[in-house]
Order: C-alpha cells, then structure tokens, then sequence
C-alpha cells in the first residue's frame, strides 16, 4: 500500500498539469488537473492561514474581479454534473484560464510548503512572466527571476511565446537525463 500526503497531492498534480499545459495537451483535461491541485491548495491555505489570498499580492487590483470569474466557471459547472446534466456551458479562454489557475496554484503552494525547485515550476514561471507580463506585479520576484525573464525575452522575441515553450518543453523531454546530471535538484 502506498500512502500519499496532501502535499504530494498538491505537488503532483501541479507538476502534471504545468506539463499538461507547456506541451499544449487537451485544455479541458489540463483544467481538471490543474483545478484539482488549485482546490487542495487552496483548501488548505483556508485551513492553515485564514487571511492568505496570494492572488492579491501579485495580481493587480483591477484585474481581481475578471481573475477570479475565470478561475472557476468551468470547473464549478463539471464539478457539478449530477445537478445540471443536460445543461451546456460556452468554454472560452481556457488556456488562459488554465494558465491563472496553474499559477495560483504555484503562490499557494510556495506559502504552505515554501519554494519547490523543479523544472517544471522554473519553466512555467518563465512561460507566464513573458506572457503576461502587465498582469504581474514583476517588482514582487527575485533579481534572479527578473533576469531570467529579461534573458527569455531576447531568445524569443521573435517567435510565439507559445511555441517557444512548446519547443522548450520538447527539449527539456529529450534530454531530460543530461539536464539532471548538469543542474542536480530539478526532479528529472
């Protein structure tokens, strides 16, 4: 019998959906998975620090109301499947969505557990500050981070920030042994 922790729930489940996400995989499948690590995450910030809403500290205040809106509409309407059967809802923007939660999900995770140093997480942080980079309160991360950004910016300038982490990804994948053995502590 294996045992698992919230945490390793969490944390898998986050890795998953970030890979899910970066290799343009089914959205919707992406949304549940990545739903999923959000409602642990979030459910046990609620438990262990009350007042804790990360997406304040790193979203700006008037884009809160749109953020939350497009966090749970499609998870809540599949969530609930044995009320409404027969009902329909129009999916829209949900790469985008999944995209918020996956982040969000990050911010609560790093307040519980503190900062988790995997490729997956690295890769996405990049993924979303060159994204949405007016979103973000980019004053908030590290040195570190920003140069990392700044570094990213010039390598895909001119190329689709989508693809260029799609590639990325694809990379990562195939030489997934030489990258562990070059930066140890990645969980390749």
């Amino acid at each position: 019998m294996t045992t698992i922790t919230k945490q390793d729930a969490l944390d898998r489940l986050l890795s998953a959906s970030i890979v899910m996400f970066l290799s343009m995989q089914d959205e919707l499948a992406t949304h549940l998975v990545a739903s999923s690590a959000s409602k642990i995450a979030m459910d046990l910030c609620e438990k262990r620090h009350p007042d804790l809403n990360l997406w304040k500290v790193y979203i700006k205040p008037e884009f809160h109301s749109q953020f939350f809106k497009l966090m749970r509409k499609n998870y809540n309407f599949l969530k609930h499947a044995d009320r409404d059967t027969e009902d329909q809802i129009e999916v829209t923007n949900l790469r985008e969505i999944n995209c918020f939660e996956i982040l969000t999900t990050q911010w609560h995770r790093e307040a519980l557990f503190g900062n988790v140093r995997n490729w997956q997480n690295l890769v996405f942080f990049s993924y979303i500050a060159l994204k949405y980079p007016k979103w973000l309160k980019l004053d908030t991360f590290s040195d570190q981070q920003k140069n990392a950004v700044k570094k990213l910016q010039l390598m895909c300038d001119s190329e689709n920030i989508d693809e260029f982490f799609e590639k990325q990804l694809k990379l990562i994948l195939e030489y997934r042994g030489e990258i562990a053995t070059a930066v140890p502590g990645l969980g390749l």
